[in-house]
């Protein structure tokens, strides 16, 4: 998480479950989303995106981080589908 919080990504990071502390890991603002919420095209889910964003948004990467605890957290990077599945 070390290396996160160094380079943090340049792309707004979304979650339905994180706390302050995963803020401050990844060293930058995590927005909490909920269902129906509008997302940019591309842009990253913490932890395990909900099925209602993975029907109109691809993972096109997923990177695992440890924290100091030596839990695995996940982020997925994920982009708007063109129309075609």
């Amino acid at each position: 998480m070390k290396t996160l919080h160094n380079n943090p990504p340049k792309n707004d990071i979304y979650s339905i479950n994180f706390g302050i502390e995963d803020v401050w890991r990844i060293g930058k603002k995590i927005k909490e989303y909920k269902e129906g919420d509008t997302l940019p095209d591309t842009f990253l889910f913490f932890n395990t995106p909900p099925q209602n964003i993975l029907n109109d948004f691809k993972i096109t990467c997923k990177k695992s981080y440890k924290n100091e605890k030596n839990e695995v957290v996940d982020i997925y990077f994920m982009k708007k589908e063109d129309g075609e599945k």
